[in-house]
């Protein structure tokens, strides 16, 4: 048979076409915004909600002698798990955590092999582990949902839109947070969120808007040892003993680990034990 390609809405789709060279890895259309609306790239219906627009599309193709047959094929399709309604899947700009970055992983693969920094109980989770962060592609870490702790990303008008991390207001913002919560970040207006008088260091121009997105929920639990072990005066970091099932060592096994190394330079625990599940 003969199906269209979509390399912006699927992965297999983007795979063929990249290798087919179609597209590249920098430029890859994905004609539908944030709120399921046609963009600007597919003129005649730009603004229309891609569920409406499917009649007059399908009309339009009858008129010019282009369509064979149309029928409605019943056919297993991700839903949100939520809503129940059905996922648009959108190839979308995400904030990446480079593993190989100032040999990250190397530092990670060290601390999980050296028995004088970790040990790990029973003998086959070291090599569970290795083989997970040997294989690990770059980490996503933000998601595109309606709560959890934002990053605190601003888009900045003069550079056209583009979506920025600024020190200054990562530490200005963090001490809004002490005061009033992660929640302050998507109740205050985005003047609200920065230092007065604070310009993009790029560009020179201060007019900001926010962005939306959170940061993966493993990042935030891999941070444990950060806000927990070295918060606590009764407890001590590096911490004698981490103990989940043998699902942590994608997890939070994993996620700590990597979190720990890259700002501590040691893994966050001493032991680690996996047990069976209950």
């Amino acid at each position: 048979g003969v199906v269209h390609n979509a390399p912006g809405h699927g992965e297999d789709d983007y795979r063929v076409c990249l290798a087919a060279g179609v597209i590249t890895a920098e430029d890859v259309p994905c004609p539908v915004d944030s709120s399921g609306l046609y963009t600007a790239e597919v003129t005649d219906y730009v603004g229309t909600y891609i569920k409406d627009a499917d009649a007059s599309i399908i009309a339009r193709l009858k008129s010019e002698g282009r369509v064979f047959k149309h029928a409605t094929v019943k056919h297993a399709y991700p839903h949100c798990w939520r809503c129940k309604k059905a996922v648009i899947v959108r190839a979308t700009p995400q904030w990446f955590l480079k593993v190989d970055h100032e040999k990250l992983r190397d530092r990670v693969m060290k601390a999980i092999e050296n028995p004088k920094e970790t040990r790990w109980f029973p003998d086959w989770g070291k090599k569970r582990i290795l083989g997970m962060m040997e294989s690990r592609p770059d980490w996503c870490l933000s998601r595109q949902r309606h709560w959890g702790v934002p990053i605190p990303a601003l888009a900045c008008d003069g550079c056209g839109g583009e979506h920025k991390l600024y020190p200054e207001v990562i530490d200005y913002f963090a001490q809004i947070v002490k005061e009033e919560g992660t929640d302050a970040w998507f109740e205050k207006q985005a003047g609200e969120l920065v230092p007065d008088g604070f310009q993009c260091p790029d560009c020179g121009m201060g007019k900001f808007d926010k962005t939306y997105d959170i940061l993966d929920v493993w990042f935030d639990s891999g941070c444990t040892h950060a806000f927990v072990s070295e918060k606590r005066p009764e407890l001590a970091s590096p911490a004698d003993l981490y103990m989940e099932g043998s699902d942590q060592h994608r997890g939070w096994f994993q996620s700590s680990l990597l979190e720990s190394c890259g700002t501590r330079g040691v893994a966050p625990y001493k032991n680690v034990l996996t047990h069976g599940f209950a």
